[in-house]
């Protein structure tokens, strides 16, 4: 039931801002890295990869927005919010 509740409101998100919602869920097994949307720069996929790449240790959601000349809007929300993790997000992907 949490699992299509958070589909469905990354979706929604996505439809309202565009750009793309990545969702990361940190559990004793692992880390589980969704993105739903695109954006006119880095690639769903490549996002994905570069988030797991960070090793996030906690829960929670990144919104990526670009307006198309070169600009970067980056969300984090949730347990990745502070620690520097924002920061880190917002440098590989500037520099992608």
């Amino acid at each position: 039931m949490i699992a299509a509740l958070n589909r469905w409101t990354d979706s929604f998100a996505v439809r309202w801002h565009g750009g793309i919602r990545v969702r990361v869920c940190a559990s004793g097994s692992g880390v589980q890295v969704l993105a739903v949307g695109r954006t006119p720069g880095i690639p769903a996929d490549t996002l994905v990869r570069l988030i797991r790449d960070l090793e996030p240790d906690a829960s929670g959601t990144i919104d990526v927005l670009h307006d198309g000349r070169g600009h970067w809007r980056i969300r984090v929300s949730g347990g990745l919010h502070g620690d520097g993790f924002d920061q880190r997000v917002r440098n590989v992907v500037v520099n992608s």
